[in-house]
């Protein structure tokens, strides 16, 4: 798992270093990526679209900066701790 997550890393660093470049990308290295990473989606990850009025959304944006957090990090990190006290 680390190892798939790493290699996008890369693929994106050397993607973006392609495009300073104006160099083209294999296909074949970004088409190994693309389906590394949707094959570790669907296998580990589940989507939880989230809605919330703009004044909260804005009220936790502040909260996660201040702790120099991103919102996605702040939101779980708040959602487990809340399972860890009522469990």
């Amino acid at each position: 798992m680390l190892f798939v997550l790493y290699y996008i890393l890369e693929e994106q660093q050397y993607k973006m270093y392609a495009y300073q470049r104006k160099e083209v990308v294999s296909m074949a290295y970004n088409e190994t990526a693309y389906k590394a990473a949707n094959k570790y989606k669907k296998e580990n990850i589940k989507r939880v679209p989230l809605d919330m009025q703009i004044a909260e959304y804005e009220r936790v944006k502040a909260a996660a900066d201040a702790q120099g957090e991103k919102v996605n990090e702040y939101i779980k990190k708040a959602i487990r701790e809340r399972m860890e006290r009522e469990s």
